[in-house]
């Protein structure tokens, strides 16, 4: 009866209140791994974010302030070819650069095979004449097995303001993998369209969710 007593008090003063504190531990730990996922999953959404970010900010950029001096060479077919292959030589980022017409229809570029096709929806047209300021098209472009494409472009403005035409970029969608995976290894990410089109996912193997 004394030995029962003894093990009764030694369960109620040793083994329950550490079973107890074990439980807050555990809960506790729990709770501190789960906010250190959250940080370095915002963490690395926010350098994915800004990384992307200045792709567009810099192509649109770039695009804008080529299109200014493109319209004296607007009737100058093989210069206006020239300036294609030379602004795509100058980024990796590029898969290739067009001169479009007021219907969005190519008339020169980097690959002739994209030559007298519609590459800009009406809709996008619209909003650059609009805004005359350099677009990022709202549908993904897939017009290679081995990697796949979006566009930035900007109208190309006559004295008068008025469109004569439009300077488009298509954006290698690998490459920005390739960086991305390097500033954060390991994370899961997806880019989508504004119609929640998918155009780019890195580890994201049977994640149905948005970006992160």
């Amino acid at each position: 009866m004394k030995t029962r007593h003894k093990f009764t008090t030694y369960l109620l003063i040793v083994i329950l209140p550490l079973i107890f504190l074990s439980i807050i531990y555990w809960m506790h730990l729990e709770r501190s791994l789960l906010k250190e996922r959250q940080e370095q999953a915002e963490w690395a959404g926010t350098v994915y974010q800004e990384y992307i970010d200045q792709v567009i900010r810099e192509t649109k950029e770039n695009l804008e302030l080529l299109s200014l001096s493109s319209s004296v060479l607007y009737m100058d077919d093989k210069k206006t070819e020239l300036l294609m292959n030379w602004i795509k030589d100058t980024d990796s980022r590029y898969a290739g650069v067009y001169w479009l017409n007021r219907d969005g229809v190519s008339i020169s570029g980097t690959n002739k095979n994209f030559h007298h096709y519609y590459l800009i929806e009406q809709n996008d047209m619209e909003r650059a004449v609009k805004t005359q300021k350099a677009v990022v098209a709202g549908t993904k472009e897939l017009y290679n097995a081995h990697f796949n494409y979006f566009s930035i472009f900007a109208p190309i403005l006559d004295q008068d303001k008025k469109v004569q035409g439009f300077l488009l970029a298509h954006i290698r969608l690998d490459h920005m993998e390739k960086i991305l995976k390097m500033l954060s290894p390991g994370h899961t990410f997806i880019l989508e369209t504004k119609d929640k089109t998918r155009i780019l996912d890195i580890n994201a193997e049977g994640f149905n969710g948005h970006s992160t």
